[in-house]
């Protein structure tokens, strides 16, 4: 009777995971994993939650509790995966690359290793290391939708969208209608300047989970990229970015930060000097245009939930 309870509380976790509540779900896999404690995919299934929540230490704790236990194959290498993502995101690096290892070493014919060992590399910057691993999880299973994610992000880390759009075009011919597929595309779709379908996309996540930070983001950029007062900083921002190197990209941005620091001290205006007034005007100015840029984008956010919540209700 307990392990139908505990199954049970499972999938109300994992409908909570789909549906973008996090928190619903921890408590319903803590629920599981309190009736019935040597339930492997309980244990698993919370260390992930805590995990997506950022509690990195308890995720490793869990971890290592799971791979106390007598687990299948696949479990271990999951259990594997969570102790080394959990290291990753603590910084230990070394450690993180020495349990991916292991987890390869382990099990050769999962994909999600080899994924993982080439995030793992990337975070070490081992860029063609971690290219051939996660070309090697492709190879293993082409029509796997988290290592054609996986891979797609890799490669929109090295600037290098057009292949990335490809591989996320896979995955949705693959799974279309999977929440992270959707995030994915609707990113892609904005990277690549189709911002009503970026728009779209996100708007069909958030009618699903209105809370999702992902799709917000997204639409939060696509109503930034629509809005009279930020549109030409954006096409001037795409137009640098299709054409600069990473390394252009970074020492422009150090560049510009350098000169608007500099422009602040320059016209910092002395409230007992009526002479600055020029620099008080610019200031004003400035706080002004920000003001009425950041209050346009929200309510332009603001009309949209408000749509996806009248979806919802009728």
């Amino acid at each position: 009777m307990s392990e139908r309870t505990a199954t049970g509380l499972i999938l109300r976790g994992r409908a909570a995971n789909e549906a973008g509540d996090p928190a619903g779900a921890l408590k319903a896999f803590q629920a599981a994993l309190a009736i019935a404690p040597e339930n492997s995919e309980a244990l698993l299934l919370l260390a992930t939650a805590e995990y997506d929540l950022n509690h990195y230490a308890e995720t490793a704790r869990l971890a290592g509790a799971a791979m106390a236990l007598d687990l299948s194959r696949p479990r271990r290498s999951w259990a594997m995966r969570l102790a080394a993502v959990a290291a990753l995101a603590r910084n230990q690096t070394g450690k993180s690359f020495e349990i991916a290892h292991e987890a390869v070493a382990f099990d050769p014919l999962d994909p999600a290793n080899h994924c993982l060992l080439g995030r793992v590399l990337w975070q070490q910057r081992k860029t063609k290391k971690a290219e051939a691993a996660y070309r090697e999880a492709l190879r293993l299973a082409p029509e796997d939708v988290p290592s054609l994610l996986g891979f797609a992000r890799f490669l929109v880390a090295l600037t290098r969208y057009r292949e990335a759009h490809e591989l996320i075009g896979r995955a949705a011919a693959i799974a279309p209608d999977q929440t992270d597929v959707l995030i994915a595309r609707a990113q892609s779709a904005f990277r690549m300047d189709h911002i009503a379908e970026a728009r779209d996309l996100a708007l069909w996540v958030l009618a699903r989970a209105a809370t999702n930070p992902e799709a917000l983001m997204v639409l939060a950029k696509v109503r930034s990229r629509q809005n009279w007062f930020t549109a030409p900083f954006w096409w001037a921002f795409s137009w640098w970015t299709a054409r600069a190197s990473p390394w252009g990209r970074k020492v422009s941005f150090v560049g510009f930060l350098t000169v608007l620091v500099a422009l602040m001290i320059a016209l910092d205006p002395t409230p007992d000097d009526n002479s600055n007034w020029p620099a008080e005007v610019v200031y004003g100015t400035l706080v002004a245009y920000c003001a009425a840029a950041g209050g346009h984008v929200v309510l332009l956010l603001w009309r949209e939930r408000r749509r996806v919540r009248l979806r919802q209700d009728y």
